[in-house]
């Protein structure tokens, strides 16, 4: 029998519950200040905010699992935490801003000659010696074997170059696991000009193996000895160098703070369904911590009714997408029904199965489970500017009035 009841009970609650706005602010600002260093494991940014979630949780009452709020395990990750320095033609260029190391680079020094290789006069290029110089690798052909041609060419080296430097119109960071014994560079297009025959480096990775890092688990009783989750990793691309910050605030520092003023709501509402928190590490280098997780469960995940996993939901001036909807259809169902009469989102987009967030490695297992991402607003990704000043949370107040409403519906 459906819980007409509850559901009633909880439209009329969060009608006279105001949002913690300020609370989700104070969360939202400290996640994306540069004293968190990027939530990266450069200076120890995961673990500066992996504290700073703990003090949450614990100020909430939030009980931890074990007597600890803490999952320990390790990782490994290529950093560069030292000064980042690149003149390309006798002008220096600003980390984050003009360029990039790829995370998969290693360490590289000096002044080097710039030779410009076309894609498509790739065999005439490897009869060059190129172990001295850097080759601007250009893509002429333009299609899908071709951009897989390029990733071959730079990541194995197939020029045994000294280093390659790749052209692109948006600087978007991606975390690596390996290490290699060359430099790649990504230059913003706009901030050299044409041709580029020289450039000095000074880089040098620190490659972190085994590298200590944590999940984040706290729970609140409810009437039902079984669980909703709502999870969000916490974990962002850190530092490169001293001067270039990724601060992530919409990945994933919105998601955190949705899950923490969640935490809020339901330690002053007592909920029907116990509530679990999930907060996640190593996601960015291919969904770690929640893989550790499922591996490692601190409970019976058959315990866990259902799962929500929040990741980007800073925005929403065009609504939300749902990744499983097209799965879980009597969940779907649900929040479409609330939102139909309450009106809290503009639209909800389904979507199938997607391996793309830490909901997967649970729903991989058979655990029932949704991944939320808004729509709209701020493009910033992986970049410099996805700061707290370039979120609306247009949505969050609704969103989360919707994840109230499902869990006392449910």
């Amino acid at each position: 029998m459906k819980r007409i009841f509850f559901l009633l009970f909880s439209l009329l609650t969060i009608a006279v519950f105001p949002q913690n706005m300020d609370y989700a602010h104070m969360v939202l600002n400290n996640l994306g200040s540069e004293a968190f260093k990027g939530r990266g494991f450069v200076d120890g940014g995961d673990k500066i905010a992996a504290n700073f979630i703990k003090k949450q949780l614990d100020s909430l009452g939030v009980k931890p699992f074990n007597d600890s709020y803490f999952q320990h395990f390790t990782l490994t990750v290529n950093t560069f935490p030292t000064k980042i320095f690149l003149s390309v033609g006798g002008k220096e260029l600003i980390p984050g801003k003009d360029f990039l190391i790829d995370n998969h680079s290693g360490t590289a020094h000096g002044d080097f000659p710039v030779v410009t290789v076309k894609l498509s006069e790739l065999e005439n290029a490897k009869s060059q010696k190129l172990n001295k110089s850097f080759v601007l690798l250009q893509d002429d052909i333009k299609n899908k074997k071709s951009a897989k041609a390029v990733q071959f060419v730079i990541y194995k080296n197939y020029l045994n170059a000294a280093g390659y430097i790749l052209l692109e119109k948006k600087l978007v960071n991606e975390p690596s696991q390996e290490a290699l014994e060359y430099a790649i560079l990504k230059i913003k297009n706009d901030a050299v000009s044409l041709p580029i025959k020289t450039i000095t480096i000074d880089v040098e990775n620190k490659f972190l193996k085994d590298y200590e890092t944590q999940n984040i688990f706290g729970y609140i009783p409810g009437n039902i000895d079984s669980f909703i989750v709502f999870s969000a990793h916490y974990d962002h691309l850190g530092k490169m160098g001293k001067r270039a910050t990724f601060y992530g605030a919409n990945d994933n520092g919105s998601g955190v703070t949705m899950v923490l003023n969640l935490a809020d709501y339901f330690a002053h509402h007592k909920p029907h369904y116990s509530i679990c928190l999930m907060f996640f590490s190593g996601e960015e280098e291919g969904l770690l911590g929640s893989f550790y997780a499922v591996t490692h469960p601190i409970f019976d995940l058959k315990k866990i009714k259902f799962l929500f996993n929040l990741d980007m939901v800073g925005t929403g001036q065009e609504g939300i997408q749902i990744v499983n909807s097209t799965i879980f259809k009597k969940e779907m169902a649900l929040l479409e029904k609330i939102n139909d009469k309450n009106h809290y989102l503009k639209q909800i987009k389904k979507r199938g199965s997607a391996a793309n967030s830490d909901h997967y490695p649970f729903y991989a297992k058979g655990v029932p489970s949704f991944f939320i991402y808004t729509l709209g607003g701020s493009k910033q990704y992986h970049n410099i500017y996805d700061k707290p000043n370039q979120l609306s949370l247009f949505a969050f107040k609704n969103l989360e009035k919707l994840l109230i409403a499902f869990e006392e519906g449910y």
